[in-house]
């Protein structure tokens, strides 16, 4: 009886991006706390965060669930995977109503050149959306998509609990420049976007694995990297 037993304990292991949410080559940082000046924006966004919300309760209840010892996992881990395609297909509408482009532009002017960068992205979030659609339908294929906070949210939502964050964090991150991933693409700017406290050009990835686990830790919890103490004399650390 005593410790208790941890069953079906594989459910936790989870693989994905650490720093950033994507769904293949599409980068779909949930909005959790979704701001507009526009009213109708607004009006969207507020049902957006209500489903947002009850599909994430939803999502942690079955989660939870899936630790009784007699539960059925299997049953469970589809229905939180259908849950979870929700999610995103939720998300993916919020983007294309407040940051896309509806009509393609026409012209050769460097206005029109990034406005036809959005109506593509527009685009690609539109083909994402038929894509989670169709996995829907496909029940035994995988969802390869994790999100800190829609993977572990008894753990990283404040809505289920006061006290978000881990206990304990332990790991073995990458060393490599962030160069590496190209100076313009995409992922390298999601970083840069996403970590913005830290952002140096040409610096190291362990960086913003670090970062991270900060943001993702509790007041007073532990946290044990493997790495060189190099990045204590990196002037591309200084913010850091």
């Amino acid at each position: 009886e005593i410790p208790q037993p941890l069953p079906h304990l594989e459910y936790k292991i989870v693989v994905g991006n650490s720093l950033v949410s994507k769904l293949d080559d599409t980068i779909i940082e949930i909005d959790w706390d979704l701001k507009s000046e526009n009213s109708q924006t607004n009006m969207f966004g507020n049902s957006h965060t209500e489903k947002t919300s009850q599909l994430l309760e939803e999502i942690t209840q079955l989660q939870m669930a899936v630790f009784e010892p007699d539960s059925d996992e299997h049953k469970l881990s589809k229905e939180i995977r259908e849950k979870k395609i929700d999610l995103l297909i939720n998300q993916l509408n919020l983007m294309i109503k407040t940051k896309g482009l509806k009509d393609k532009p026409f012209g050769s002017s460097s206005a029109i050149k990034n406005q036809t960068k959005l109506w593509l992205l527009t685009q690609g979030w539109k083909q994402q959306i038929f894509k989670l659609e169709q996995l829907k339908k496909e029940k035994d294929r995988e969802l390869k998509f994790f999100d800190w906070k829609l993977d572990f949210p008894e753990i990283m939502n404040k809505g289920l609990n006061p006290q978000t964050g881990f206990d304990i964090i332990i790991g073995n991150p990458p060393y490599f420049n962030i160069q590496s991933l190209g100076a313009g693409s995409e992922i390298a700017l999601a970083i840069k976007n996403k970590y913005p406290e830290i952002w140096m050009d040409k610096s190291d990835i362990l960086f913003y694995f670090i970062a991270l686990s900060l943001r993702i830790c509790k007041s007073g919890a532990v946290l044990e990297f493997i790495i060189s103490n190099a990045f204590l004399f990196s002037a591309k650390a200084h913010k850091l």
